[in-house]
């Protein structure tokens, strides 16, 4: 910088501020300092060949003196002047410039990220986000997202966030990968300031009690618990551990992790930006795992101390402790933004399945032989860290669930009102991952189905019991021999629910109850291993009684007129309570199991008592109904739930068409004799609710025939892999999926299903058109499985 400029500078400066201060003898010096350059000036002389150059140093004084004075000051009123012509370049009729004035912008308000908070400035970006040219609409992104960066003020982030997260679902793929970008620098950079506040937190630890601890064997963690609040854990040699709590974080890292996981869950257009969404989440949930700041070395890290680590055990122990918490802290994360975002939609994604963070799993038998060692290698090493990682948030997430279980029970015995909302809340989104986790990664939670098992009971909220019912479903196929009691224990929690709970959580404990009847435990033959089946034949004897007698009771007190159909009597209540249950009921049993078995006892000669007994044992390990005749069961359930279904009584009709709907699947051939049901239920006659549970049975057999298909594929793809790799032994997975299929389905339902329906599509067609939201919202999606 030219001295002789600076000194010209600050003497017309001090000018200006004398002569408005009035005092005319320090004018009148100045003038006198002034006189000299003027005279240069005009002879066109420069004396910057003379003048020292002024160092860094210099050039900072001199621009700290001339913006000394407020708002009055010369760098002051060049930079305002500077700002309103930038501002005005923004509303420029040329995207280009427009885009050009708003790095400009960006620049100047990096420098001072407070300027965002001006109300000229924000109305300026506000605007430029929603302008019709991508590259403007980008430019302002980056612009907030420079200013994020460079400031530390919370309420700053959280208004610029609100800014940012609008342009999440922009048209432009550009300022959407831009938005990401931004939250997850945002997100990462607020990690790793509380991951450095942790650690002074940390420092701060006297060294009398590092001293002390190092004597009682014991060593400090530091981090957070179950809400996300910083905590200094001491543990002893025995497993003690004491806790003190610290300041809690603020949300904003959670929010931008629930936006980013809403758009994951609806993307299905770029693969570029799904990537980079995957990789957004994955650094922001699980930073123990990739290294970032606020993972493991910084989350839960050792208390210093010159004393402490007198054995490896010690160390070993501390650092063991570390990786659990950081798991722990990452299971608190996925839980709050699954209370958000219903974690289904984007988990699995995270977890790998589906082309996620890990990948698609490794190639098999010709693509294997297309590709390269080495990313042959890549892609094995990628599915195996991400099986690793979902096995670890497995554990530590079922080890929350347990005590967050145990704590909401314990706080209601106790009357504690206040935190009891909180807690229920807490407890439903730990269930809903466990069960999105489950559906994903089931041989992660498979081992630990016994513990779960004791949560099935009924005090549990409605939320968690329907989770439960499910994460047993998916993980327990993976046992190949379960333990004889935690069947036992199964069937009598899951036989209690199946007779307790409502329609809602139902269809989940039915088909757990199933899947616990088709393991085979440890040890188990004859009646013992097909126990679970004669539970269910028990459990469908009851049902189909109590139907039966209700039907035999309703049809005697029917009153007959001349000309007219018998007119049943209603029902009570209770009895309606009970229909309703047992239709219910009936017809998911028969969805999930297949009761007619093609095994049937050979005729026995008489006074023969080896056949018998062989019959006996045939008998035993395929159970079958005593209501009925054998091989007839799903007969005798279509006949009582198709009168039902007829009933006047609107509720007991709608949850009977339902249950016939579950049957359907199991037999799509039942579709024929019921052709004039469907076409009533399908009239104008009757209720839009009949109507709209038609087409919801119609689309509900699409999808099952469509996920029978695909899980008879995986199911023999694994199977093949399995022989091509362990010389003909079937994995667990496969054996899992094999037995999914078959249980799921009839075998003779290929095309069936396709080929009943046809004949209806007509109709679904006009129904399209209906008066009812709900109709048409039922007929768009039959059509869209057709």
């Amino acid at each position: 910088l030219d001295a002789a400029a600076a000194a010209r500078c600050l003497l017309a400066q001090w000018h200006a501020d004398a002569s408005a201060a009035g005092r005319h003898r320090a004018c009148a010096l100045l003038r006198a300092q002034w006189a000299p350059f003027a005279t240069e000036a005009q002879l066109g002389l420069s004396r910057a060949c003379d003048a020292p150059l002024l160092s860094l140093d210099g050039v900072r004084r001199a621009a700290r003196a001339l913006g000394a004075s407020g708002n009055s000051g010369a760098l002051t009123r060049c930079s305002a002047f500077a700002l309103d012509a930038t501002l005005r370049c923004v509303a420029d009729s040329q995207p280009a410039f427009r885009s050009r004035a708003l790095k400009a912008l960006s620049t100047i308000v990096e420098a001072d990220p407070q300027l965002l908070s001006r109300p000229a400035v924000l109305a300026a970006v506000e605007s430029r986000l929603t302008d019709p040219a991508i590259s403007v609409r980008e430019a302002a992104v980056d612009l907030v997202g420079r200013s994020l960066l460079a400031s530390s003020d919370l309420a700053l982030a959280q208004r610029g966030y609100r800014l940012v997260a609008t342009r999440l679902r922009d048209v432009g793929i550009s300022v959407r990968k831009r938005v990401v970008r931004t939250l997850r620098d945002l997100a990462s950079a607020r990690l790793a300031s509380a991951a450095a506040a942790r650690a002074a937190a940390l420092d701060s630890v006297g060294e009398a009690e590092g001293e002390q601890n190092a004597k009682d064997g014991q060593h400090s963690v530091l981090a957070s618990d179950g809400n996300g609040t910083v905590a200094v854990a001491v543990t002893g040699p025995k497993g003690g551990t004491g806790a003190a709590v610290g300041p809690r974080p603020d949300s904003l890292v959670l929010e931008i992790c629930a936006s980013l996981a809403s758009v994951l869950g609806a993307l299905t257009d770029e693969e570029s930006l799904r990537s980079l969404l995957l990789g957004a989440l994955d650094a922001l949930f699980f930073p123990q795992a990739n290294g970032s700041p606020g993972g493991k070395e910084s989350v839960a890290a050792e208390k210093p101390s010159p004393h402490r680590g007198a054995t490896a055990a010690a160390g070993e122990a501390a650092e063991g402790d570390g990786d659990e918490l950081a798991w722990r802290e990452a299971v608190e994360r996925v839980a709050a933004v699954a209370e958000r975002v219903p974690p289904e939609s984007w988990l699995p994604a995270l977890l790998g399945v589906g082309g996620g963070v890990g990948g698609p799993p490794p190639a098999s038998g010709g693509d294997r032989d297309g590709m390269s060692a080495r990313a042959a290698a890549t892609a094995s090493a990628a599915a195996a860290a991400v099986g690793t990682r979902a096995a670890k948030l497995a554990t530590a997430l079922v080890d929350v669930f347990l005590e967050a279980s145990a704590e909401f029970h314990a706080g209601e015995k106790s009357a504690e009102d206040a935190s009891s909302l909180e807690g229920r809340a807490r407890l439903c989104a730990l269930a809903s991952t466990m069960k999105a986790l489950a559906s994903a990664r089931p041989d992660s939670v498979a081992s630990r189905v016994s513990s779960l098992a004791r949560q099935l009971g009924p005090d549990q909220p409605p939320a968690v019991l329907h989770a439960m019912c499910s994460v047993v479903t998916s993980a327990l196929p993976l046992m190949r021999k379960p333990a004889p009691s935690l069947v036992r224990a199964l069937e009598t929690q899951l036989g209690a629910l199946v007779f307790t709970q409502g329609a809602a959580q139902l269809p989940a404990a039915v088909e757990a109850l199933c899947a616990v009847a088709h393991s085979e435990p440890t040890g188990g033959t004859g009646a013992e291993a097909a126990g679970g089946g004669a539970l269910l034949c028990d459990v469908f004897d009851r049902f189909l009684t109590f139907l039966n007698g209700q039907m035999r009771q309703a049809m005697a007190g029917a009153v007959t007129k001349a000309g007219q159909q018998p007119q049943l009597p209603l029902l009570d209540d209770q009895a309606a309570v009970g229909v309703m249950r047992a239709v219910f009921g009936i017809g998911l049993l028969c969805r999930y199991h297949e009761f007619d078995s093609p095994v049937a006892p050979a005729p026995v000669p008489p006074n023969d008592a080896q056949a018998a007994a062989a019959a006996a044992a045939v008998a035993a390990l395929h159970p079958a109904p005593t209501s009925v005749p054998r091989g007839k069961a799903n007969d005798q359930a279509l006949r009582a739930l198709f009168w039902w279904a007829k009933h006047p009584k609107q509720e007991v009709s709608l949850h009977a068409l339902r249950a016939l709907g579950f049957l359907w699947v199991r037999r799509p051939a039942y579709l024929v004799p019921c052709s004039q049901l469907v076409q009533l239920a399908l009239s104008d006659d009757v209720c839009p609710r009949i109507r709209v549970q038609a087409l919801r049975n119609f689309a509900e057999l699409l999808v099952a025939d469509e996920t029978s298909a695909l899980r008879r594929e995986r199911a023999s793809q694994l199977s093949s892999e399995s022989a091509a790799c362990v010389g003909g032994a079937v994995t667990a997975a496969a054996a899992a999926n094999n037995a999914n299929a078959l249980n799921a389905s009839s075998p003779d339902d290929g095309g069936v299903s396709s080929g009943v329906l046809q004949q209806y599509l007509p109709r679904v067609c006009e129904l399209a058109l209906d008066d009812s939201t709900a109709v048409q919202a039922g007929a768009v999606a039959v059509l869209a499985g057709a």
